[in-house]
This record gives C-alpha cells, sequence and structure tokens, in this order.
C-alpha cells in the first residue's frame, strides 16, 4: 500500500502524465495538416474538436494511455487485496485512506494532463489558421490552401 502512495505522489511530482501525453501528441501537432478536416479554415469549433478528440485518441494509445491503465490495474490488485484481507479477518492491516489519497492524486493528474491537451490543441488550431487560412488571432480570414 505505501508503495502504490509513492509511486502515485511521483507520477504527480514530476508531471509524468503530463509529459507522456505532450510525447504521444508531439507528432500530430507538428503534422496537423495531416489531421485537418475539410473545415479547419471555415469552422474553428469543429476544427478544434475534432483535433481535440485526435490528440486523445494517440495520447490513450500512447504512453499516457498505458500509464493509467497500468495504475487502474494495480488499484484493482488493491481492492482484491483489501477483499482478501477483509474475508480474512486482517481489515486494520489494509491502508484504504493512504490507497484513496493515491486513487485521488492519480485523478487529479489525470485531469491536469487533460487541460494539457486542451490547451495544445487550442494553440495548435490558432497556429495552424494563421498559417493556411489567412486568420489573426483566430479569426476567420480567406483560405489560401486553395489559391494558387
Amino acid at each position: 500500500v505505501p508503495l502504490v502512495g509513492s509511486l502515485a505522489a511521483q507520477v504527480r511530482d514530476t508531471d509524468i502524465l503530463g509529459k507522456f501525453l505532450r510525447a504521444d501528441v508531439g507528432q500530430l501537432t507538428r503534422n496537423v495538416s495531416l489531421v485537418a478536416s475539410k473545415n479547419a479554415c471555415t469552422d474553428q469549433k469543429a476544427f478544434l474538436a475534432d483535433l481535440e478528440h485526435q490528440l486523445f485518441t494517440a495520447a490513450a494509445h500512447g504512453l499516457w494511455g498505458q500509464t493509467l491503465s497500468q495504475f487502474k490495474l494495480a488499484f484493482l490488485e488493491m481492492a482484491m487485496l483489501e477483499d482478501r484481507l477483509i474475508f480474512g479477518g486482517q481489515e486494520e492491516r489494509f491502508g484504504r485512506q493512504d490507497i484513496d489519497i493515491a486513487w485521488n492524486s492519480m485523478e487529479e493528474s489525470q485531469r491536469e494532463s487533460l487541460v494539457s491537451l486542451k490547451t495544445i490543441a487550442k494553440a495548435t488550431v490558432k497556429s495552424y489558421r494563421k498559417q493556411h487560412c489567412g486568420t489573426h488571432e483566430g479569426h476567420i480570414g480567406v483560405d489560401r490552401s486553395t489559391q494558387m
């Protein structure tokens, strides 16, 4: 139990989920024209929603998602251990409060990394539209991608 809490604290303190997320979505943001939807220059909100979805999918299948899956499995196994100890009459040996604190820490780390994803998506959309749509500060302008 203490090791799970220590690991959760290290994940939170080092922003490892945020680092993994940024690494997972980095390739997509550098090549956003490959995933840009047809409405990238005409509908900023739809483009942002589409890009956020694509970035989330990339992160979920990358290190970020794998790390979260492994932590969820560890917490599931902790619940099974708790059941075993309770059934064996040794409930006092299990640190339920420590597990709850560690779980809350992991959830907070996940939320913070998702805020990072939204920030990355917004910056990427703004940059893409400025370069490819003739926009300034995110306003719709002339679509230069169709001009020769």
